[in-house]
């Protein structure tokens, strides 16, 4: 057996590349697609006012439970690519995924800063873990794409990237993804670092639709959310995982 090929890094990217990625990231910002084929896009900033509500009101202690919105999830699903999704719907256990968020959460939130990839990785794989039903017996047993676009908007304030399928396969990592998360996190916390000082000279939007000024600050302007959604976009069309618009649509 052929020895397995190392993993990619992600390089310092081409300026082309992360002013493209922004000018994309702008577009979905208000729910225009960037791709060719014309893809149905939500609002990313609807996407953090619907699923960051439930988690910032149970951290406050606003609310004793986490509740996500079915059909925002539908809608997540949808625009996100998970429509496969859809014919396991039954196998999926959004209840037994809340109940893992108020009982790991608080945990990992106390945790000192930065948190450690390996730390965030084991996080999320539980999460995925937790999204099947326990009576399911499949030799996955996770749903770790959907668990990372749910809490990417969920949870602004964390070091949560978007993982896919096309990433992986483009990043050489382990078809499992189960497996392929603690390298992935690992390599878009370094992509990050390496790419900072360009993902940073780009001010996020303004708000048009999210309700809380105090994420927006704390968790957008202040935090990185709105470099890291560049850097996917950028690391995808570095590695022509996606065929962009050309030309774009005109810039938001």
């Amino acid at each position: 057996m052929p020895p397995a090929r190392p993993a990619k890094k992600i390089p310092k990217l081409p300026n082309s590349d992360i002013d493209n990625a922004e000018h994309c990231a702008r577009l979905i910002w208000v729910g225009q697609s960037y791709l060719k084929k014309n893809k149905i896009q939500t609002e990313d900033e609807l996407f953090l006012e619907q699923f960051s509500k439930p988690i910032e009101s149970f951290l406050s202690n606003q609310s004793s439970t986490i509740i996500f919105d079915q059909k925002h999830i539908h809608d997540l699903m949808v625009v996100g690519g998970l429509k496969a999704l859809f014919r396991s719907k039954s196998e999926l256990d959004f209840f037994q995924f809340e109940k893992y968020l108020e009982k790991e959460l608080p945990i990992l939130i106390r945790t000192s800063t930065p948190i450690a990839p390996e730390k965030m990785s084991n996080f999320l794989k539980g999460a995925s873990r937790a999204l099947v039903h326990k009576n399911v017996k499949t030799n996955g047993g996770y749903r770790i794409v959907l668990a990372y676009r749910i809490l990417f908007f969920a949870l602004p304030q964390l070091t949560i990237f978007n993982f896919s399928k096309d990433l992986i396969k483009a990043l050489q990592l382990a078809t499992r993804p189960q497996v392929a998360i603690y390298k992935f996190q690992e390599i878009f916390e370094n992509g990050l670092a390496v790419n900072k000082s360009k993902l940073s000279s780009y001010p996020i939007p303004k708000l048009h639709r999210l309700a809380n000024q105090n994420l927006y600050t704390a968790s957008l302007v202040q935090g990185d959310w709105w470099q890291r959604r560049i850097l996917d976009l950028a690391v995808r069309l570095h590695f022509k995982t996606v065929t962009p618009l050309n030309p774009l649509p005109p810039r938001p």
